[in-house]
């Protein structure tokens, strides 16, 4: 869907996506994200759409503002401290300086990139703040310096390994994931020059707590639940073409109609590699 944006006189077409890339970090697990692994806390179940209130609210209303964690930059921000679904709970005890695994969850893939950095807030009431986060960016050490790039259309699990500070301890850590999609077509901030991806596109956050000791360790889980490892989308388990394109919460979530009826409605109409529209979670309505 292309809109025609007037900017000096001269009209620009920009591409606005309708439903651009989604997803969410698993392991550490997310604020946003703890219910996967059984943690008792409030379910959020669009826990990959922490997209800084959409495309157009980010970059047209806020002028490329978001939350910290993907909430709207001028709303109610949940999932920082304070928040329903920021709790403090400490979910990895990481040792300092040490290499970790990141597991991330694309549920709809636009190319782009991720990136990753740290806020030692060590008070799980005190919110972080970008200007902390931007002084310790992290370099990916299977990716592109500090940037981890997605170049493929692939959905599921993807795995970044990230170094960590030297010289970094905390009790309290804050990790944030960005996914900067990469599909739109815009202008490049520097340049000028149009290109795909370049300029304003749409953008995905999570952020999880994390310790970083001298010796790293295991954080107990209170109900011992393993971390879920979720496999790519198997296309013969999702749900089929529906008439009239509507959707209804299915399976698992037959009871939560209020929060999966839209999610179904809006994955399961996405054309191409992209749809996402699981057994386990819609039916035809």
């Amino acid at each position: 869907m292309f809109t025609l944006l007037l900017l000096g006189g001269a009209a620009i077409a920009t591409l606005v996506p309708v439903c651009d890339g989604h997803g969410y970090m698993i392991d550490p697990t997310g604020r946003a994200s703890l219910w996967r692994n059984n943690w008792d806390v409030p379910k959020n179940y669009n826990d990959n759409e922490c997209f800084c209130g959409g495309f157009q609210h980010q970059w047209e209303v806020m002028k490329g503002k978001c939350g910290v964690c993907g909430d709207p930059y001028d709303g109610n921000r949940k999932h920082e401290a304070g928040g329903e679904y920021a709790k403090g709970i400490i979910v990895r005890n990481y040792k300092k300086g040490s290499v970790i695994t990141v597991r991330t969850i694309v549920t709809a893939n636009h190319f782009g990139y991720f990136e990753f950095r740290l806020c030692p807030v060590n008070n799980k009431r005190k919110r972080a703040t970008q200007s902390c986060l931007d002084k310790h960016l992290l370099k990916v050490v299977n990716g592109n310096g500090t940037r981890h790039y997605v170049k493929t259309r692939r959905v599921g699990e993807y795995v970044s390994k990230v170094q960590l500070p030297r010289n970094l301890e905390c009790s309290q850590c804050m990790l944030q994931w960005k996914y900067h999609a990469g599909n739109s077509w815009g202008n490049d901030f520097v340049t000028g020059k149009g290109c795909i991806g370049c300029g304003p596109q749409e953008e995905f956050y999570a952020c999880a707590d994390v310790k970083i000791s001298k010796r790293g360790g295991t954080i107990v889980h209170p109900t011992k639940a393993p971390i879920v490892t979720l496999k790519p989308i198997d296309p013969k388990a999702q749900v089929k073409r529906c008439r009239g394109g509507k959707y209804k919460a299915g399976g698992h979530y037959i009871n939560k109609s209020k929060t999966i009826d839209p999610w179904c409605m809006t994955m399961c109409n996405v054309a191409g590699p992209d749809r996402n529209c699981p057994q386990t979670h819609c039916q035809c309505a």
